[in-house]
């Protein structure tokens, strides 16, 4: 850990850097597809990370995890690198809300 508190794996390898944070995420990409939707990373900078979630025909509405959950998970698969609240979720347009509210 670093004195941040954020692993030194994760944030030297990932953090910035798009091409490590898609291979990181990529099993949790993975377990979004198979209940109907893909997570696109959107922006990775030094500043924060923006992914979006977007429901493919036939998503399970019910099983995808509130955002509060979904940034802990993200967070937890690039070691860190990333808190929760340095990410942020972004839905298909204003309209679009794959989580329930």
């Amino acid at each position: 850990m670093t004195e941040s508190g954020q692993s030194a794996k994760g944030a030297g390898t990932t953090r910035g850097d798009r091409q490590a944070v898609t291979a990181a995420l990529a099993d949790i990409q993975g377990s979004l597809a198979v209940d109907g939707y893909r997570l696109d990373i959107e922006d990775a900078t030094g500043q924060g990370l923006s992914v979006r979630i977007v429901a493919l025909p036939g998503a399970c509405e019910e099983c995808l995890a509130p955002p509060e959950v979904l940034t802990m998970i993200i967070s937890a698969g690039l070691d860190g690198a990333y808190a929760p609240e340095e990410i942020d979720l972004l839905s298909l347009s204003r309209e679009f809300q794959p989580w329930r509210v």
